[in-house]
């Protein structure tokens, strides 16, 4: 049984830790969206929707499926290759596919969560193309006692 919190920290310390995103720095990787990003690449993890089902097979227990939106900002000076990157900067793409890696690396966060799914993924960019960001919508089922809520 998990709370949205034991979710949440639970999927930014998998981002923290996944050898696939090494190259964004701990620091950059935060809860909540924040009002100017100046280094980058960085990653924003912010909670979009929550919807719950009572599962009547299980009992006292009801799934939630958790929406977040994980968000990417890069900065690329190469304006031939802003979304796929070159040898020394990752582009957009690249980002996304890295958060994807992470994020299936371990669908169940831990063990906090029954399965985490990729719904899609967005773009966009900003002054003149080198700044570019990409939210992705990820999904994440777990289950609590109904009473409880643990």
């Amino acid at each position: 049984m998990s709370k949205p919190e034991d979710i949440i920290s639970g999927l930014i310390t998998q981002l923290k830790n996944s050898s696939y995103l090494s190259y964004v720095d701990d620091n950059l990787i935060f809860e909540g969206v924040r009002e100017r990003i100046t280094s980058f690449p960085a990653i924003v993890v912010e909670v979009l929707r929550d919807v719950e089902d009572e599962n009547i097979d299980v009992g006292n227990y009801v799934d939630l499926t958790l929406s977040l939106g994980i968000i990417g900002f890069t900065k690329v000076y190469d304006k031939d290759n802003p979304i796929t990157g070159n040898a020394n900067e990752k582009g957009i793409t690249d980002l996304r596919n890295d958060i994807a890696k992470a994020i299936c690396s371990d669908r169940t966060i831990g063990g906090t969560a029954i399965w985490a799914k990729i719904e899609g993924a967005d773009y966009e960019y900003f002054e003149d193309g080198a700044i570019r960001a990409v939210s992705m919508e990820v999904s994440i089922t777990f289950r609590q006692n109904a009473k409880t809520r643990a």
